[in-house]
This record gives structure tokens, C-alpha cells and sequence, in this order.
């Protein structure tokens, strides 16, 4: 998976936890979400100042959650997809910076600040190989809007049609990978998903999460092929009307995989 999208999923899956009163004693630099971080420092923009500029105001997601315990109620995420012309999300998610945009809510009492990440390699000789640095911007402090709902089974029934989908295709052409859209499927009705992983498990002690977010999660994992080199996304289909279908599939699959991670971390959010 895409580490930025499984960092910002991270952060709010651990800030739902706080927020429920559990320790997220796992949550830190150590942890897998973070593995190749220099440093991960959230930043708000100072109006202050003649020139408007970003200005570091905590240096961990540890330190910006501890600051939200009182006023904040929990934490949401979301996407805005950003196809360029020839170049859909879907591919892009591939490399550092690329997909769709992800957005982290941390919502108050009447309104939320929305925060945007942004990657930077700053260290890319680092022998431990902690490379790159992530800042998030509070690019609303106060935003009132609302994004649209999600509501579980009508994300679990779309993802499992598009998992099928993707999955006649891939058998189709004798692709391999039919056996990663098979396993994704197996997720969706498993009694005891597979953990949301990266090296080690990536979900807080004691966090309230459903099995049928967990089942997404799990599905998720699994269905994530939209790597480079050798992935799903790097397929040549020479025949006009297959290369077609198989845009159509993993653009569906793309988007409901999106929104099943997007329905299942915000399950875990407590506010109204």
C-alpha cells in the first residue's frame, strides 16, 4: 500500500483510540507507518507575520494528538481524486506524492481542522534509512462543511462487485493476479481477518473497530496492486477493447478500495 495513505490512516486510527481513552503506547517513531521517517512535524500558517508562512507547531503525530485529548472529539479521513489527463490516480499512487489527495480531519465541537501531508526526501543517504520527511498543513482550521457518508455495506457491497470484477478480468487473461483479488474477496466474509499490517500490526489496543471494518481493511490490503514496476498498474495490453476493459476494472477497483479504507477508519470515529 501506499505508505503515505497507510501513515495518515495510522494517525487516525491511534487518534480515535486517544480519543476513546486507550493507550497508543505503539504509536511512534518506531512504529511501521513511520520506518523510513526523518521526521513527521505538523505546521499552521502564521498570519502574523507581514509574509504569511508555515510554522512548525509540534513535531510528531504523538505530540499533535496528546494536544487534541481535550477539544477533540475524533478524527476522520479523506480523498479527493486528482486524475491528470493520461495519468489516473490509480497509476501515480505508485511513487512518492502521487494518488489521489488524502485529507486528515481532526473535528472539534462545531467545526474541524482539515490537514494535507506533504513528503520530502531530505536524507537519502541515511544508513538506518529513515529518507524521507513528512509535514502536514492545516490547510482549514476551521472548516464546517461535510463530506459525503459512507455507510458500511453499500462500500462492502461496491468493493466486493469490483473485486469480482477485476477478478473474471484477471482470470480472463491469465494473470496472476487474480489470486490477490481472490484473497480480497475471502477478507470481506472472514471470521478472523487478516491484521491491517505493515511490518507489524498497524491497528491501537483496545480501538472500537467492527469486524466488518476490519474485514475492509484486511480486503484492502490485499487488493492494493497499484505498485510500479511488475504491479497491476504495469500491464501492457495490446488488444485495444481488453486494454479498455482493464482500464475500467482497476479504475473501479481503485476508487471503491479508496473508499473502503475512507468507511472503515472513520467507523472508528466516536463524534456525531
Amino acid at each position: 500500500m501506499n505508505g503515505q495513505i497507510f501513515q495518515i490512516l495510522v494517525i487516525a486510527l491511534n487518534g480515535n483510540a486517544l480519543c476513546e481513552g486507550h493507550s497508543i503506547e505503539r504509536f511512534g517513531p518506531d512504529s511501521s507507518a513511520f520506518m523510513f521517517e526523518h521526521e513527521t512535524t505538523f505546521h499552521e500558517l502564521d498570519r502574523t507575520q507581514p509574509e504569511e508562512q508555515w510554522t512548525k507547531i509540534f513535531t510528531s503525530p504523538k505530540s499533535w494528538l496528546d494536544s487534541g485529548r481535550q477539544e477533540c472529539c475524533g478524527y476522520r479521513v479523506h480523498f479527493v481524486s486528482r486524475d491528470v489527463e493520461g495519468i489516473p490516480d490509480r497509476s501515480s499512487s505508485a511513487f512518492a506524492g502521487g494518488g489521489s489527495r488524502w485529507l486528515l480531519e481532526q473535528v472539534h465541537d462545531g467545526s474541524s481542522s482539515l490537514w494535507e501531508s506533504s513528503l520530502e526526501l531530505t536524507h537519502p543517504d541515511a544508513p538506518n534509512r529513515r529518507i524521507w520527511s513528512t509535514r502536514y498543513h492545516c490547510i482549514e482550521p476551521t472548516w464546517t462543511g461535510n463530506w459525503p457518508a459512507h455507510e458500511i455495506q453499500m462500500i462492502r457491497a461496491e468493493f466486493r462487485l469490483a473485486l469480482e470484477q477485476i477478478r473474471a478480468f484477471a482470470a480472463s487473461i491469465d494473470s496472476g493476479f487474480s489470486s490477490n483479488f481472490e484473497s480480497a474477496i475471502d477478507q470481506l466474509d472472514a471470521k478472523k481477518p487478516a491484521q491491517f499490517v505493515w511490518n507489524q500490526n498497524a491497528l491501537p489496543d483496545g480501538l472500537g473497530i467492527s469486524l466488518e471494518a476490519r474485514q475492509l481493511l484486511a480486503a484492502a490490503q490485499k487488493a492494493w496492486v497499484f505498485g510500479g514496476m511488475g504491479s497491476w498498474n504495469d500491464l501492457y495490453l495490446p488488444d485495444q477493447d481488453i486494454q479498455a476493459n482493464y482500464d475500467r476494472v482497476s479504475s473501479s477497483l481503485f476508487t471503491a478500495l479508496q473508499n473502503a479504507l475512507v468507511c472503515a477508519v472513520n467507523s472508528t470515529c466516536s463524534c456525531d
